[in-house]
């Protein structure tokens, strides 16, 4: 059987039925922030080389306030993360070909070892082609 109420009745019943707040509220205090480093970069520092793509579309000018500010043309950003995402498809660290190198040189690397480190190097030097 349903019952249907209505106005009044309806709110004293659904108040009659709220959970009950304890007088006595306690209220959290959060702990100040204070910034991690998510990865620890200076334990395993890696010597990284870079190259120069361009300098063109690529200036710096100065704000009424005396900011400098560097300006990069779109059509840089654009040519930039083209390269990059060419080189990340493609290309390994020379410290990661060296890993692999060391790998082949290894008297107890498995055979699957050696295979796999074998075609990663095969795949680095077809990816300069």
């Amino acid at each position: 059987m349903v019952t249907i109420l209505h106005g009044r009745r309806l709110a004293s019943r659904l108040l009659a039925h709220r959970p009950r707040i304890a007088p006595q509220v306690r209220t959290a205090v959060a702990a100040p922030f204070q910034y991690e480093e998510l990865f620890d970069l200076h334990a395993n520092e890696v010597p990284t080389q870079y190259r120069k793509l361009s300098s063109d579309g690529v200036s710096t000018c100065t704000l009424p306030s005396g900011e400098k500010l560097l300006k990069v043309e779109s059509e840089v950003l654009e040519s930039l993360s083209h390269q990059a995402i060419v080189d990340i498809q493609h290309l390994f660290r020379p410290a990661h070909l060296e890993m692999l190198s060391n790998i082949l040189k290894d008297p107890e690397a498995s055979s699957n070892d050696r295979f796999v480190a074998l075609e990663l190097l095969k795949n680095a030097c077809a990816a300069w082609l």
